[in-house]
């Protein structure tokens, strides 16, 4: 089972000092020439998450609030926020900006968020670079309470998660993991197969 530990910092992180998750993993597709990362920190409000890919057809088709993101170019944040919690929440943001947010215990019991004209602001950035893409956030934790009202980490607590990078409908159809998923037919949706991530 993979291991991360996630950063503490004091507001928006020096990207440079925060270390990378190789999102590795190849499934079905192992031509596709794709190559991901990921970083996530955390200070006292809030997940900072870095997603990184190197992709040279970019697709970004999807827009709007019901976009089906994981069709276009896609990086992707699984977590379990409490422990003994059989939940957890999906942030899955494509090349546009477009993201989907949502809460379950499984593809066919997600429920969608779409936090918007709330108090909590989520709003993901996206940067291109020379052969790709890629996206950050702060994930603010009262949001995440709103659903875990016991969610506080502190040093030494584990979270459970993946970091996924897709493509469904891009030119190169890929799928990639952090965390390996062993499930036939391919499903980014089992917590099972999340890695260990360890708060400092």
């Amino acid at each position: 089972m993979k291991t991360y530990t996630i950063r503490r910092v004091t507001g928006r992180p020096d990207w440079s000092a925060i270390p990378s998750l190789p999102i590795d993993q190849i499934h079905k597709a192992d031509t596709a020439p794709v190559r991901a990362w990921a970083q996530i920190a955390y200070d006292e409000d809030c997940f900072w998450v870095r997603l990184r890919a190197e992709e040279a057809n970019i697709r970004k088709e999807e827009t709007g609030p019901l976009a089906s993101t994981w069709e276009d170019s896609c990086l992707e944040f699984f977590f379990s926020p409490v422990e003994g919690d059989c939940r957890y929440i999906n942030i899955e943001t494509n090349a546009g900006g477009s993201f989907y947010m949502g809460v379950g215990i499984g593809k066919p019991n997600l429920y969608r968020l779409i936090p918007r004209g709330t108090q909590y602001t989520f709003a993901p950035e996206v940067t291109f670079f020379e052969g790709g893409w890629e996206v950050s956030y702060c994930l603010p934790f009262p949001m995440i309470r709103c659903l875990f009202p016991s969610f506080a980490p502190k040093s030494g607590d584990i979270l459970r998660a993946n970091c996924y990078k897709c493509g469904d409908k891009t030119v190169e159809p890929h799928w990639l993991s952090w965390s390996r998923v062993d499930a036939q037919p391919l499903n980014f949706h089992l917590p099972e197969f999340f890695g260990t991530m360890i708060f400092e």
